[in-house]
């Protein structure tokens, strides 16, 4: 099966990425475009985000088996995931188990 050019460009990012990424694979409501953009917003010039949506082959890729899943990537590897909506008790929580320390406040 050939993968869409959005698909690639995705996979791309994410291994490319050097630093901190967080990928946001959410579904395609306008729910989750919002949440795309509260998200967006906490990490605002301390951690680039990067949102997915409607790209059921990057879902089994990355093993996402519910919508919303946060992928947190430190030099391409995945260091944390969580599970359901993100607000900024839940980034803080994330960030601080996998990092020890706090990136977005």
């Amino acid at each position: 099966m050939m993968q869409n050019t959005t698909t690639t460009v995705c996979q791309d990012t994410i291994e490319a990425s050097t630093g901190t990424l967080l990928v946001g694979f959410l579904g395609t409501s306008y729910a989750m475009s919002v949440q795309a953009m509260d998200v967006e917003w906490l990490c605002r010039n301390r951690l680039e985000f990067l949102p997915v949506c409607g790209e059921p082959s990057l879902y089994s890729s990355y093993s996402v088996r519910g919508l919303p899943t946060y992928i947190l990537f430190e030099n391409g590897k995945e260091v944390g995931r969580h599970l359901g909506r993100l607000d900024a008790d839940a980034l803080d929580s994330l960030l601080e188990a996998v990092f020890g320390v706090l990136k977005c406040q």
